[in-house]
């Protein structure tokens, strides 16, 4: 009575740490006018063009730049929900909420799975702080972070439901690995790799007939995902890959240091490398003791196999991966994850659980501290960069220009991450319509929106393949200027005020000096607005 009371109390503590720690991490993005992400701008302004076409508010002017991708493929999932949102929240909170959800989805998922393992390793799920916010997140990906989510619930709730699974609970699950397709394909692979190994750990002779039961109910539960993502795959061979090895020598570097949490400050490195020595080496004790112990749950052997099998896939894969792109931190991550889940399922000592709780909570807060100055640079940086918003007319065409040799201010680099800057200009203006040349999205097939042929940048403004986002940018101004449409305004930002000694850098600036006219500089990072002479 006495020990169920004690582990009753130990729970409720360990739930409102959790929630009080949830909360201090989520801080910045509500603290702050906002917060800054590469690839959210972009993915809000592409929502509100499907909301201006929703309301019939500038979509003639839209129609004329974009057309809707027909097919169904991943990555709508966020798009839908900020769509959603705007409908009664301004399109900055609305991203906020759609952030904090992802959030919530990804931390308290993990805590979900941990706790449906057999060892209930719940302050493990501490550690889902730390990979959070790391180089997939603040890049913006944030369908694929929410697949991880889901993925952590999909998998707990298979376990957690496997011997006694109702007909709703099988449509729910099934509903549920939908949804995970129009979010993104990792989250789902992970998903159906997950129950499924855990379903075939689960053979008996003696239950044959129950196990091939459940053997059926799980294809029926994961078919209309499976006929979607061969559907996406045949669509993705058509599109020729970009393929991109990496050297083995930097790989292991990467995954040794953890570099995908290495983002805003300089101090990230050694935290980041800190994350990557204890979990390895909890790990090796965890299973050197486990070796002695030799009690083993399907949970663990679920867990290492998935620890195994997304290891050798990140030293064998290659960039462009069904269209992908940045897969090598996203694997960094996931092995650093699933090394948690496998000391979730084999459980530690008193010793190495206090000794867990007591590094993840002081790199936690490390990460939090260090990092708090320059999101609220980062969300200075982005008000300035807002400001512009009166200087632009509606209905107008705008090409950003990133040199980005490094943007800083008084106190420094803004980030180290400078790739966090890509798509910034995109937050400029919520209201108008308005034509962003940099929106890569249009570019690819598989996000709603797609540039209509005639005037896509990335194919007649683009100087090579990349030459549109590359810093400083290779584009043709004049021929897209005479042969296809007028590119109104040109906002740059992040280079070397004088002398541009980069050969690249002096033939752009010239050919904007000859086009256009300085109509406005912002005071502190210098954000430069020309707009067209003629």
């Amino acid at each position: 009575m006495y020990l169920t009371a004690q582990r009753s109390n130990t729970i409720k503590t360990g739930n409102i740490i959790f929630i009080l720690l949830a909360a201090l991490s989520l801080s910045p993005v509500w603290i702050f006018p906002h917060f800054v992400t590469a690839d959210g701008p972009c993915h809000l302004y592409n929502s509100m063009i499907l909301n201006s076409w929703l309301h019939s508010k500038g979509g003639q002017f839209y129609s004329n730049f974009y057309h809707l991708n027909m097919q169904l493929v991943p990555n709508w999932f966020t798009h839908i929900l900020l769509l959603l949102f705007i409908q009664i929240f301004n399109p900055v909170t609305a991203e906020k909420i759609l952030i904090s959800l992802c959030f919530l989805l990804f931390t308290f998922g993990f805590r979900y799975l941990v706790n449906s393992f057999e060892q209930k390793q719940a302050y493990l799920s501490y550690w889902s702080f730390l990979f959070f916010w790391q180089f997939a997140m603040l890049m913006g990906f944030y369908n694929y972070m929410f697949s991880i989510g889901a993925f952590f619930w999909i998998a707990g709730y298979w376990i957690r439901n496997f011997e006694t699974l109702s007909l709703k609970q099988a449509i729910a699950l099934s509903i549920g690995c939908t949804v995970i397709y129009f979010m993104h394909l990792f989250g789902l692979i992970l998903a159906f790799s997950s129950i499924g190994m855990y379903t075939l750990l689960q053979f008996n002779k003696n239950k044959f007939r129950f196990w091939l039961k459940k053997c059926v109910e799980l294809g029926c539960i994961v078919f209309p995902s499976i006929l979607l993502t061969v559907n996406y795959i045949h669509i993705s061979h058509k599109v020729p890959e970009e393929v991109e090895d990496i050297p083995f020598s930097a790989l292991s570097y990467n995954i040794k240091h953890l570099t995908a949490l290495n983002n805003i400050s300089i101090h990230d490195r050694f935290f980041a490398a800190l994350t990557a020595y204890v979990i390895t080496a909890l790990l090796i004790l965890s299973v050197v003791s486990w070796l002695y112990r030799k009690y083993t749950t399907s949970e663990t052997y679920m867990s290492f196999m998935l620890l195994v099998c997304c290891s050798l896939f990140y030293f064998t894969y290659h960039e462009g991966f069904l269209g992908g792109a940045f897969i090598e931190p996203r694997l960094q991550v996931l092995v650093y994850l699933l090394a948690v889940l496998c000391l979730a399922s084999l459980g530690l000592s008193i010793t190495l659980k206090r000794t867990s709780i007591a590094i993840s909570l002081f790199i936690f807060a490390g990460i939090f501290i260090y990092r708090f100055g320059h999101y609220k640079r980062l969300s200075n940086f982005t008000s300035e960069m807002v400001s512009l918003d009166s200087f632009i007319n509606p209905n107008s065409t705008v090409l950003p220009i990133h040199f980005m040799d490094s943007v800083k201010d008084d106190e420094g680099i803004l980030a180290i991450n400078q790739m966090l800057f890509s798509h910034i200009s995109e937050s400029i203006t919520t209201k108008k319509p308005i034509i962003f040349l940099e929106n890569y999205e249009a570019n690819t097939y598989y996000f709603p929106l797609l540039w209509n042929e005639k005037l896509n940048p990335f194919k007649y403004l683009s100087i090579g393949d990349d030459g549109i986002e590359t810093s400083p940018p290779s584009v043709a101004l004049s021929t897209y200027n005479k042969d296809h449409h007028r590119i109104d305004y040109i906002v740059s930002w992040g280079k070397k005020e004088t002398p541009l000694s980069d050969p690249s850098s002096l033939i752009l600036n010239k050919e904007i000096n000859s086009l256009y006219r300085l109509v406005y500089t912002t005071p502190t990072y210098h954000i430069h607005l020309y707009q067209l002479k003629h």
